[in-house]
């Protein structure tokens, strides 16, 4: 009996969802900003809304350091900072080199790793969410 609560539990524990602000994010994904945002070339290219080619009803804004997410009637505002690696010193066969697009962990300095970069150019944006490697795609609107 003891050992079904304590499975039931610890189900239970692990079935949390995570947003951008959980301050609990796996600590291979928990960055230092070693540079700032306008040092990376795709900052300026960044700057503005992006229109999802799969769903015309969700978008991304970049306004300098703030980031919008929009779906339908919902958005979502958070500062973002753009990241030159994904993972951690301590743990460097999880280590990606690339140019990632990361958001603050609370009121902490560290910031975790949500998009990476593929490509942007004056008129598109490619995305992968690193979480599980989903390809998004934008226009510039």
């Amino acid at each position: 009996m003891h050992r079904i609560i304590l499975l039931c539990f610890l189900l239970s524990a692990c079935n949390g969802i995570q947003t951008k602000t959980d301050a609990t994010k796996n600590k291979q994904d928990v960055q230092q900003p070693s540079q700032t945002n306008t040092t990376f070339p795709e900052y300026a290219k960044l700057q503005g809304k992006w229109i999802s080619e799969a769903d015309k009803n969700y978008s991304l804004e970049f306004e300098q350091n703030m980031f919008v997410e929009k779906s339908g009637s919902q958005r979502d505002f958070s500062e973002y900072v753009l990241l030159n690696q994904c993972g951690t010193s301590e743990n460097t066969a999880a280590t990606m080199a690339g140019v990632y697009i990361g958001f603050k962990i609370g009121d902490t300095d560290e910031t975790y790793c949500q998009y990476e970069i593929m490509d942007v150019t004056d008129k598109t944006l490619s995305l992968v969410v690193v979480e599980n490697g989903k390809a998004l795609m934008f226009h510039k609107q």
